[in-house]
């Protein structure tokens, strides 16, 4: 029966079935002259129709409904009832597993009265129905059901007797009305407006709106929800004087949505929450909000958001009263932006954050804030405060932290950020992976703090801006028992203050562990004697204590290891049940063939850890490693961390925790074996650390490894299915460079990116350095390879249906396969290309802006072999071109000429296109004359440098160099894996023995190169190198070279001023100094420190200066030639001078098969001079040549190999010719701009 009130003396008017016909009645009471005729009378208009058929029809409950355990609700119906049935009865059944039951009786045998009084069970289901089955005694019987599943639990749904309303819209004072749910009062303070005990379901409405009133109201004990999620609770604009009290409201978008509000929210339980529990939208709101709770409310808790309100001098106008509320379930539980309050003994738990406060977009409002005695446990984040030092009006940013608890948060205690001023005081941080994080620049103090049971301390993060880390005062804290660290501090200066500490004893021994710059006092005992309870959560074992876990348990607190002690965890299935286990800098762990599960993480700062064999189910870190270098072999980590979302980035603890199969900080651990696949942001996850990879299965991540900074070698891993990228130094936020990794032997499918290692972006600067890639196979993903580079080498590796991008500097790409994707663009500088083939790919090679070196490689069935555009001017030389479809080559630029002399365009008549003969195309601006009258056969041989002849003369100090030139592969396509060496004369013979590849020096592993070290004595000796290709034992190239060693001689620095000054004194052998007998200076190993081991100068005498070893600090020159002519320098080997040769004022001198090695400036240095260099090696100096002169000095470089170091050729005639250049930069031209100076390079292999 629905009841409506009307005006004047009052009336009332019912309708209802009052004759069970199955249509609606009116009834109508009139009050005393109210009605002419119906003075104190009832009055009744009834539809008379009489119905044929027994039915029901249940009106309440009708779905959607969501009722608390032990309410009382009236379940009411209506009914048909021929006029002949009698003995007519009702039976009420309900069911908790959907419209089918099983039906448990509520009541048999009922008066059919239409209303019946419930008393709701106490079961807990969403998927809830009632059916009333209505009969007679003539055997009839008809049932119904509601329409919808309503819901059975312990929240909401207040006390009984609620009653069904639609929706209440009230627009002004004048809208107070019993029409919309006002059950009393006159709107007055002390008879305010009631509305209570309605069930309200919004559907497409707000369940409750007010705006544009001032009257006094109270909302309570109203159950307010909706089926759609999409409408609010209760919203609230331009309103004062409003109470909500003790309100169930549910399944809305916001539960309570306020702008220009003032009231007090009170006792209400607001729940399962689309968007907001309660969203407070501008600086104008006053909000009291005491007793709540929010539970499960989708992204935020409270959203206090004063951006777009109206202020007071900066201010919120009323600040905001939070206290005694507990919230929980929600992304941010209590969300602070552009806010001012007051928040104590709030509880937030459960949440992404607990508090997270920020001064948003509007930066001339100013934020302060208040925490009080609150707790915030169990959240990814207890607290995030971010606020600017001051708004423009010079209003301070300030925030208060006192008498909180942080206790048992996944990342991080408290987090401060930006410049506002802190105060931290008499809070506990315990058992967080990171108590204190600061990032923030302003004046913070740490006062009677607890800090305890955490991984880390208190960190203290580089530093930007005004104040600095002396701006922090870190004063009388307990802190102790935190597994890495205690206080750690990355910025360059020292706290202001550090006084009056407790570390649990001498810190880095027994006590906690000091990092960065801390200078001050420490206590010796500790300042708070009453330690906040934290027995039952956490259990210690001290030094001289083992524990050994061999059974499967379950932990029901923290497992901490502290120096001296140890913990055993062998063959047991152990729950951590959301705990960690620990182990503190000198503790003994080991876990050995066991499985742990449900926990945040097992923790590692100790070299004493041996974890082998092992499972990790269901942590968020499965292994943790913090500067320790554990061992960590054959074990499986199937970690919960959750899935990731493109867009959204990772801000975790990256210093102490990450949510990562394996995170490594620091340290050189050693993983073997295993496989991870944590479904969630990163399989392994590595910051500052040189670790080792071996053998490691990782599926299905974000990213598969990722690595900021440190040296990271990964060999012979599998990466495959990650949704971003195999292998990255992308560390959830930024892109950081610094790192030098090594991939080897990997295989990485169907990633989004294969490896991705761009430069460092603004907060993670630098560019990745020394990538090396061997022997790895990337396929599928829209990209293989990524890079942003300075130094990589790329080697006998397979890029398949997928495309790379390089840019960057000093990049060897050898013996590669690309086929299938986009090919390879490339743009940068000292770029060198080999023994590559690039097959059925759009463009095989798209050259931007840059001029690499591309020899001996194969271009096959690609749209264009190679694409150049923007002033790219690719240096083309013995390559193969066939079955291109469009072009061989192709050139975009009409301004650049490309020279692609000297290759194979598939036809002895030359290219097509702008070609005339039947080969691949080439277009215009393309030299291709002369071309290859066959295929280039890339096959490699072996040969020995210096080259031949085979037998060379070597000091006993010097070294050998062998280098396999262009083959990768043997003819049966196995790539070589390794090469021996013997050496042997009349009286001994090592035998064959391993060679230690000297990679780096020659920047390639597809070119084997090793050093065969001299025997130190003088003699002949035979020396033979073969190559493996670990396949077929049989060597696949052997080469045999004579070697005749002599002994050195040490003999002091030797200066020589005018012809004169030939004599033995001054080492001179032999000789007469004419052409035919020249002085022979010899033999004699050099050293200085302090002048050039060898000056000439003012000399008109031949003179040779042969198998010399000279060397010294970078400080000197090797050898220094002035005014002088007739100067020969042969076979000498020169390390670690300033310049290994310098010539100048004219000098002429001649170099041949000279070594020079590890110049801190130029190899050969000249000034004006004639010098001609053949058949030289020059190893990483900053330059190996740099040579300046006029026009009139003619100079010759030639059959000479360059690694490492630039050639610098300004000024001069030069001829560069036959030369092998590797990862240097080739400078010439006219400083002078006259364009009178020649500048040749021909018949190089760059």
């Amino acid at each position: 029966m629905t009841t409506m009130q009307g005006n004047a003396k009052g009336y009332r008017v019912a309708v209802g079935d009052f004759d069970n016909n199955g249509y609606m009645d009116i009834a109508g009471g009139f009050g005393t002259d109210d009605v002419a005729g119906y003075p104190g009378s009832i009055k009744v208009w009834r539809e008379s129709s009489t119905p044929s058929d027994l039915g029901v029809t249940l009106l309440f409950p009708d779905g959607g409904e969501m009722f608390k355990q032990g309410s009382a609700w009236f379940v009411r119906w209506t009914s048909t009832v021929p006029s002949t049935a009698t003995g007519v009865e009702i039976d009420l059944e309900y069911s908790t597993e959907g419209d089918d039951g099983p039906w448990t009786s509520i009541a048999s045998g009922l008066p059919n009265s239409g209303i019946y009084q419930w008393k709701v069970p106490d079961e807990e289901s969403d998927d809830c129905y009632l059916r009333i089955t209505i009969s007679d005694a003539q055997g009839n019987s008809a049932s119904d059901i509601n329409d919808a599943p309503f819901g059975i639990g312990r929240t909401p749904g207040g006390g009984g007797g609620r009653e069904p309303h639609d929706p209440i819209q009230i627009n002004s004072d004048a809208e107070w009305t019993p029409a919309n749910g006002v059950r009393r009062g006159t709107g007055t303070e002390t008879d305010p407006y009631i509305i209570e005990r309605w069930d309200i379901r919004g559907d497409d409405s707000t369940c409750i709106s007010i705006t544009n009133t001032r009257a006094y109201a109270v909302i309570r004990d109203c159950h307010l929800h909706n089926t759609t999620g999409l409408r609010q609770g209760i919203y609230l604009k331009n309103a004062e004087n409003i109470t909500i009290e003790d309100n169930d409201i549910d399944h809305t978008h916001h539960g309570v949505n306020t702008k220009s509000a003032e009231y007090r929210l009170l006792d209400n339980r607001i729940v399962d929450i689309e968007a907001r529990g309660v969203m407070v939208g501008g600086g104008d709101n006053r909000i009291t909000a005491i007793g709540n709770t929010l539970r499960n409310t989708g992204v935020y808790g409270f959203n206090l958001d004063g951006g777009g309100g109206v202020t007071h001098q900066g201010y919120w106008k009323y600040p905001a009263l939070l206290e005694n509320n507990t919230i929980s379930g929600a992304v941010y539980g209590i969300y602070l932006n552009t806010a001012t309050g007051t928040f104590r003994r709030n509880r937030v738990f459960g949440c992404g954050y607990g508090v997270h406060c920020t001064i948003g977009m509007t930066w001339d409002r100013a934020v302060n804030a208040t925490f009080v005695d609150n707790v915030f446990t169990h959240n990814q984040f207890g607290a995030y405060v971010a606020l600017l030092r001051e708004d423009v009006d010079g209003h301070p940013y300030w925030a208060i932290l006192r008498d909180n608890r942080f206790e048992r948060n996944t990342f991080r205690g408290l987090w401060l950020s930006a410049g506002a001023e802190y105060t931290v005081e008499n809070n506990t941080f315990a058992l967080n992976p990171l108590g204190i994080d600061s990032l923030a620049s302003g004046v913070q103090t740490f006062r009677n703090n607890t800090v305890m049971y955490n991984l880390g301390g208190i960190y203290l993060r580089e530093k930007y801006g005004p104040g600095a880390s002396d701006g922090i005062t870190i004063e009388d804290n307990d802190i102790l028992n935190n597994a890495y660290f205690g206080v750690r501090n990355d910025d360059a200066h020292a706290p202001g203050r550090v006084a009056g500490n407790y570390l649990g004893g001498t810190p880095g021994d027994d006590g906690d562990r000091l990092e960065g710059p801390i200078v001050g006092t420490f206590a010796s005992t500790p300042n708070d004697p009453d330690t906040p309870d934290v027995a039952g959560n956490v259990t210690v074992i001290d030094a001289g204590t083992s524990v050994v876990i061999d059974s499967d348990t379950t932990l029901r607190c923290h497992y901490f290891v502290r120096k001296g002690g140890g913990l055993t965890i062998r063959g047991a299935t152990v729950d951590i049940d959301g705990m960690w286990i620990a182990a503190k800098i000198g503790a003994r762990l080991n876990i050995t063939s066991s499985t742990l599960l449900d926990g945040l993480t097992v923790a590692v700062s100790t070299d004493l850890a041996e974890i082998v064999n092992s499972t990790f189910d269901g942590l968020v870190a499965g292994i943790s490693v913090y500067r320790a270098s554990p061992e960590i072999n054959n074990c499986t980590v199937r970690n919960e961390n959750g899935s990731y979302q493109p867009g959204a980035h990772s801000s975790k603890t990256k210093v102490v925790l990450e949510p990562a199969g394996i995170y490594l900080n620091g340290g050189t651990a050693r993983i073997r074996g295993g496989r991870i696949e944590t479904g969630g942001a990163f399989g392994v996850f590595a910051i500052g650390s040189t670790a080792r990879i071996e053998d490691l299965t990782v599926l299905g991540n974000a990213w598969g490894v990722a690595a900021r900074s440190g040296n990271l070698s990964l060999v012979d891993c599998g990466i495959r299915s990650c949704s971003q990228a195999g292998i990255t130094n992308y560390d959830g936020w930024w892109h950081y460079g610094n790192l030098s990794i090594t991939i080897d032997g990997c295989r990485l499918d169907d990633n989004e990116i294969g490896i991705e290692l761009p430069v460092g972006e603004v907060g993670g600067t630098g560019t990745p350095h020394d990538i090396r890639i061997v022997d790895t196979t990337v396929s599928g993903g829209t990209t293989g390879l990524a890079l942003e580079v300075d130094g990589a080498e790329i080697i006998c590796s397979t890029f398949d249906r997928n495309g790379l991008i390089i840019d960057g500097s000093d990049l060897l790409f050898s013996g590669n396969t690309v086929s299938g994707g986009y090919g390879l663009v490339l743009h940068g500088y000292g770029l060198h290309l080999d023994n590559n083939t690039f097959n059925s790919n759009s463009r095989g090679l798209q050259v931007r802006d840059s001029s690499p070196i591309v020899v001996n490689n194969d271009f096959t069935q690609n749209r264009y072999g190679v694409y150049a555009e923007d002033k790219a001017q690719p240096k083309l030389r013995y390559n193969n071109f066939e079955n291109n479809l469009d072009y061989g080559v192709y050139n975009d630029d009409s301004s650049t000429l490309i020279n692609a002399t000297l290759n194979w365009w598939n036809s002895a008549t030359g290219p097509g296109g702008e070609g005339n003969g039947s080969g691949d195309a080439v277009s215009k601006y393309v030299a291709f004359t002369p071309w290859l009258l066959s295929e280039s056969d890339h096959n490699g041989h072996y040969e020995n440098v210096p080259p031949d002849p085979p037998t060379v003369s070597l000091p006993s100090t010097a070294a050998l160099w062998f280098r396999l030139r262009g083959a990768t592969q043997d003819p049966e396509g196995d790539i070589i894996r390794s090469v021996e060496v013997r050496v042997r004369n009349d009286t001994f013979d090592t035998g064959w023995l391993p060679a230690n590849a000297s990679w780096r020096d020659v920047r390639s592993r597809g070119r084997y190169a090793h050093i065969v070290d001299a025997l130190g004595l003088a003699g002949r000796y035979e020396v033979s190198v073969r190559c493996h290709d670990g396949n077929d034992p049989s060597p696949v190239v052997t080469r045999d070279i004579t070697v005749n060693v002599t002994s050195f001689e040490e003999h002091a620095p030797i200066v020589i001023v005018g012809d004169a000054g030939f004599t033995a004194a001054n080492g001179v052998r032999s000789g007469s100094g004419t052409a035919t007998d020249p002085y022979i200076i010899e033999g004699w190993d050099i050293s200085s420190n302090d002048s050039a081991s060898i000056s000439i100068s003012n000399t008109t005498a031949h003179v040779v200066i042969r198998l010399c070893h000279i060397h010294g600090n970078r400080s000197n020159d090797g050898i220094a030639v002035a005014h002088s002519r007739n100067v020969r320098i042969e076979r000498c080997r020169l390390v670690d001078n300033d310049h290994g040769i310098t010539v100048y004022q004219e000098g002429r001198v001649e170099i041949e098969g000279c070594l020079i090695n590890g110049s801190g400036s130029a190899d050969v240095y000249t000034r004006d001079s004639l010098v001609n260099v053949t058949g030289s090696a020059f190893w990483n100096g900053r330059y190996s040549l740099d040579m300046a002169g006029g026009p009139e000095i003619p100079l010759t470089v030639a059959r000479s190999t360059f690694v490492g170091g630039a050639l610098y050729l300004i000024d001069l005639n030069v001829t560069v010719r036959d030369c092998l250049m590797t990862g240097g930069q080739v400078i010439g031209g006219s400083v002078g701009g006259e364009g009178e100076y020649l500048f040749n390079i021909t018949g190089n292999v760059m």
